[in-house]
C-alpha cells in the first residue's frame, strides 16, 4: 500500500547530503570512473578508440586533482602519509 502525500515533501535534516558527502561522493565516481577508461585504454583496438580513451582519461585525473584540492582547503581530505619503512 502506497502513502499519498500533500504539498511539498520535507526533507529532514538527516536525510540531506552535506556538501562534504556530496563531494566524496564525486570523487568516488571520478576514481570509478578513471578505472573504466584505464579499462578502456587498454582493450581499445583501434588507435582513434585508444586516444579517446586516454583524452578521457586524462580529463578524469585533472578533475580528480581539483577535486582532492578543495576537499584538503575544506580539511575534508587528510590521507595519512605513507611509511617507507613498511614497504
Amino acid at each position: 500500500m502506497y502513502r499519498q502525500y500533500e504539498g511539498t515533501p520535507t526533507y529532514t535534516q538527516q536525510s540531506r547530503m552535506s556538501d562534504k558527502d556530496v563531494i566524496t561522493d564525486v570523487l568516488s565516481s571520478v576514481k570509478h570512473m578513471s578505472g573504466h577508461y584505464h579499462q578502456g585504454i587498454l582493450e581499445a583496438n583501434s588507435h582513434d578508440t585508444r586516444q579517446a580513451f586516454l583524452n578521457l582519461h586524462d580529463y578524469t585525473l585533472d578533475q580528480h586533482k581539483n577535486i582532492v584540492e578543495s576537499m584538503k582547503s575544506q580539511g575534508w581530505y587528510n590521507p595519512e602519509m605513507a611509511n617507507p619503512r613498511n614497504y
